[in-house]
């Protein structure tokens, strides 16, 4: 059985092995997926469409496909719809904020995956969003999306100090033929506002659009980090001392439960561990191991 490892299961398992167990070998889901998550996926299916010159609006309806097909409740169709509604304007905001700079970046693809073959026979495997060249300067870079309702210093800090964006770049550098040390990310910023009183639902979500045109500089932000040759060194490294730790663990059928003081939240297992809860999840793929470690 082949083994795969990709950036998101490597995060996962140093942050709890029994979170990556109940992920990525039982194959868990949370019947009702955090509205974070889900508003991030539809913004991130919109800039896909609109880097492949196709309107935004046809990934509202992969979007809500995705979402139909899994056991939501009335509430989460609901919030979907209002999601979807939102949409447009937040790409008409990206586009006004950043359309010139954006002339200078060539597109050397989007959502591009890559694989890349390990010393110890696992597979790294992935999807970068979009790599790019600035034809002001002739380099190569790489741009990931994220959305986010805060934009201060603590959370750029945050960003340079995630390990992802050196794997994206170890990637581009080793499988994918393009020397970069950089990568450019792109934030979806959301709007501090709340529901007013007496305010329909219908006319929150209008302001909320409104909201996005009217403050599209302060909304979407972007910044570029550098890493260094020795940085991206260390990310290689680690990934494979990582994935020998998981084999180790696959073979003695050991997780131990964890939870980091210093992360903030909960953990999305947390009533499997601490009540044996399963009532709120579903499987994935029955009868089958995650596609990525085989």
């Amino acid at each position: 059985m082949r083994r795969v490892i990709t950036n998101s299961a490597r995060t996962c398992f140093l942050d709890c092995p029994y979170k990556f167990y109940l992920d990525y070998i039982l194959r868990l889901s949370p019947k009702k997926e955090p509205v974070y998550f889900r508003w991030g996926s539809l913004v991130h299916l919109g800039a896909e469409k609109v880097d492949l010159g196709l309107p935004a609006i046809e990934a509202t309806e992969e979007f809500r496909a995705a979402i139909e097909a899994k056991p939501h409740t009335p509430q989460v169709l609901n919030e979907t719809e209002e999601m979807c509604s939102l949409l447009p304007r937040v790409m008409d905001a990206h586009f006004l904020r950043w359309y010139k700079e954006d002339a200078f970046y060539e597109h050397l693809g989007v959502e591009t995956k890559f694989k890349l073959e390990l010393p110890n026979g696992w597979l790294f495997k992935g999807k970068i969003d979009k790599p790019m060249r600035d034809t002001r300067t002739g380099e190569n870079l790489l741009c990931e999306r994220k959305t986010s309702a805060k934009m201060d210093d603590a959370y750029w800090s945050d960003v340079y100090l995630d390990s992802q964006p050196k794997g994206y770049l170890v990637a581009a550098n080793k499988a994918l033929g393009i020397p970069t040390n950089k990568i450019l990310y792109d934030v979806y910023g959301k709007p501090q506002i709340r529901l007013r009183k007496h305010e329909t639902r219908e006319e929150f979500t209008q302001r909320l659009g409104d909201t996005y045109l009217h403050d599209y500089e302060a909304l979407m932000q972007r910044r570029v980090f550098t890493f260094t040759d020795e940085e991206l060194d260390e990310y290689y490294n680690d990934l494979i001392c990582v994935t020998e730790a998981i084999e180790w663990h696959m073979l003695n059928g050991n997780w131990p439960k964890h939870h980091p003081k210093n992360r903030f939240g909960a953990c999305t297992f947390a009533p499997i561990c601490t009540r044996n809860d399963f009532s709120g999840f579903y499987t994935r793929t029955a009868k089958q191991l995650n596609p990525e470690l085989v």
